[in-house]
């Protein structure tokens, strides 16, 4: 496994450990604080126009895609979206997958492999 300014490239899946050491070795890797949060739709008619701000984004390379697609309705539904969020099922794309072991919180980091 190679390590490049936090990022770390493997040609196979990671093991655990070696996921692990990725994200301690990763230190404070992260994008710049002032991104933080910046996609968030806000509430308060004070805040900055959401027009502008993703401008804002674009000019910093970002791309904020605010696209919608209706899963279904009622309580089975919810549970079924709720759960393949939980296990990051929006992971599996084939050449990314996260570990769904993981726990899905504020604040702590995890690797895809």
């Amino acid at each position: 496994m190679a390590v490049w300014g936090g990022l770390c490239l493997s040609w196979g899946r990671p093991s655990r450990e070696q996921q692990k050491a990725c994200i301690a070795g990763a230190g404070g890797f992260n994008y710049d604080p002032k991104f933080h949060g910046a996609s968030s739709s806000s509430s308060s008619s004070s805040a900055e126009p959401e027009e502008a701000k993703e401008k804002a984004l674009a000019e910093k390379g970002f791309f904020v895609n605010r696209s919608r697609a209706l899963l279904g309705s009622g309580d089975r539904t919810f549970r079924l979206a709720k759960s393949a969020l939980l296990s990051w099922r929006h992971f599996g794309l084939g050449w990314a997958v996260v570990d769904p072991e993981t726990p899905v919180a504020k604040g702590p980091s995890s690797a895809s492999a």
